[in-house]
């Protein structure tokens, strides 16, 4: 895999929630996103566990506190793309149409998509179908 395109900083996550709560359609990230998250919270917990000796016990509590807080970021913005891919499933099962844009999605995502997809679609036609054509 080539050079990251985004390096992750607290600033970044900030900024990616924030172009995702404001519009409607699933924004692009990275294909590597989740391995550069979980890689980044690594290093500010090493920076705490190796380097403890170099930081003043504020420093130490700073970076705890960014690490909680991006954590909580990380949480909203998963969250976030969480419903908006739930919400694409039901439409793609409603409409049965190959109009979704799937470009965006991670590849975890993507297969959330297909599972739930292949899920709405047998649930509406073990009830509502059998219903209506009952």
């Amino acid at each position: 895999m080539g050079e990251k395109e985004i390096n992750i900083t607290y600033e970044t996550l900030f900024e990616l929630l924030r172009r995702e709560k404001n519009r409607e359609e699933l924004q692009e990230l990275d294909g590597g996103f989740f391995e550069d998250v979980k890689d980044y919270l690594k290093e500010k917990k090493a920076m705490i566990k190796d380097d403890n000796e170099l930081f003043s016990a504020d420093n130490s509590e700073n970076i705890k506190k960014q690490i909680e807080n991006a954590k909580k970021i990380i949480k909203e913005l998963y969250e976030k793309r969480e419903k908006k891919i739930a919400d694409l499933a039901i439409y793609k099962s409603r409409t049965r149409s190959d109009l979704v844009d799937s470009s965006r999605f991670l590849e975890k995502e993507k297969q959330l998509f297909d599972m739930l997809v292949e899920l709405f679609t047998k649930y509406r036609k073990d009830v509502l179908i059998s219903i209506l054509n009952g």
